[in-house]
């Protein structure tokens, strides 16, 4: 399962991205039971890797690709991967730094 965001740039640097994302993946994780979420994006693309950082998906150099659907030398075109496991202690942290308390449910909208 792959997990993005796209905002206006207006909304950019508010931690909009990472606060859904992280409770993307606590249902993904929680309620789905999926093994691992992954997400790319280019590489000049510092604010997506930094939210892929900051919830603590592992980054992979063998695992970067060039986009199949931009032509080579594209200022886009190359892609960095990276990857998040379901482990009980992924799911506490990321329950935990958004104040979830760790037996809460968050498997619907509220």
């Amino acid at each position: 399962m792959e997990i993005g965001w796209r905002f206006r740039s207006k909304f950019w640097g508010q931690g909009y991205a990472t606060e859904a994302a992280r409770l993307a993946l606590i249902f993904a994780f929680s309620s789905l039971r999926l093994e691992e979420v992954v997400s790319f994006t280019a590489r000049v693309n510092l604010r997506s890797v930094s939210v892929m950082q900051r919830l603590g998906m592992g980054h992979d150099f063998e695992e970067d690709f060039d986009h199949p659907k931009l032509s080579a030398g594209h200022p886009l075109q190359r892609h960095v991967f990276y990857r998040l496991k379901n482990t009980p202690e992924t799911t506490a942290r990321l329950k935990a730094e958004l104040g979830i308390q760790i037996n809460d449910r968050v498997d619907r909208v509220r």
